[in-house]
């Protein structure tokens, strides 16, 4: 952390401590700020290099999201440009208890927690679209991959194996080419992997803790969030996977493969 961040953060959270956390695809900082009375939280510190980086919509979307689902608690934000030669995004939220949905599938019954998967989704999908503050349309999220792919964001060499043999310019211009023409719109968690999902183990069952890194959420089709579930839940998901969590999810009787195979498309974009 740069001297004069850690000085300003000491000024906001005196006698505070932090260490690093594991980092999602998110981008920016992360820190488990430490209070003396041992209390934790999550400290995020995020560098605004263009408008895509910046947390605003994320956090209007966590406290539109309070008292629907379970979510951090925003503490604190601020925008602060006077602190290095560009802006910086100072984020503090509740630390959640307990494992994200990756850590618990390798510590208990694979069924339990892929049901959990499904079912956490389903209750999301089926919140009310009235006044939520953000919404993606597809075209939308089409101009900020180019945005992106301008600014060298995308990394060609990390691409899913069935990408690897194209460029960036061959996959955005596929992005064009085979845009879906009806969008199912519902309120999404935007990166709907295990990994963004915490809960607790309990009476045999997965209580969610709370919905992590929605920064690309909001109002957008349900297949951005099937799409990386189901590629979340392995490459090459097995049909026995697949059923569980589609029949905890419940909300579609036929899966539109071409809308899955296009989000992942989009999702070599951030």
């Amino acid at each position: 952390m740069e001297k004069i961040i850690e000085k300003y953060i000491d000024n906001l959270y005196p006698f505070h401590t932090y260490k690093p956390m594991k980092l999602g695809a998110s981008g920016g900082k992360l820190y488990e700020l430490i209070s003396p009375d041992k209390t934790s939280n999550v400290l995020k510190i995020d560098y605004v290099k263009n408008p895509y980086d910046s947390q605003e919509k994320e956090v209007a979307f966590y406290h539109w999201l309070e008292g629907k689902v379970k979510v951090p608690k925003i503490h604190y934000f601020e925008k602060r440009d006077d602190l290095l030669d560009i802006p910086v995004e100072i984020l503090v939220m509740e630390k959640l208890q307990g494992d994200d949905l990756e850590t618990l599938l390798e510590k208990y019954d694979r069924k339990i927690v892929l049901e959990a998967y499904g079912r956490f989704l389903k209750h999301l999908h089926l919140l009310p679209l009235d006044q939520c503050p953000i919404h993606t349309p597809i075209d939308q999220k089409i101009k900020q991959a180019k945005v992106m792919m301008d600014n060298g964001c995308v990394n060609d060499t990390n691409f899913e194996a069935q990408h690897k043999a194209f460029s960036s310019n061959d996959l955005f211009k596929r992005i064009v080419k085979e845009q879906p023409l009806f969008e199912d719109l519902v309120i999404c968690h935007g990166d709907y992997c295990l990994d963004n999902i915490v809960g607790e183990y309990k009476d045999s069952k997965i209580q969610l803790s709370g919905f992590i890194d929605l920064g690309r959420g909001g109002i957008q089709d349900r297949y951005q969030d099937l799409a990386l579930a189901i590629r979340s839940i392995s490459r090459e998901p097995s049909h026995e996977d697949l059923e569980v969590f589609l029949r905890a999810y419940g909300l579609i009787t036929d899966l539109d493969h071409k809308k899955i195979d296009y989000y992942i498309l989009m999702d070599e974009f951030f």
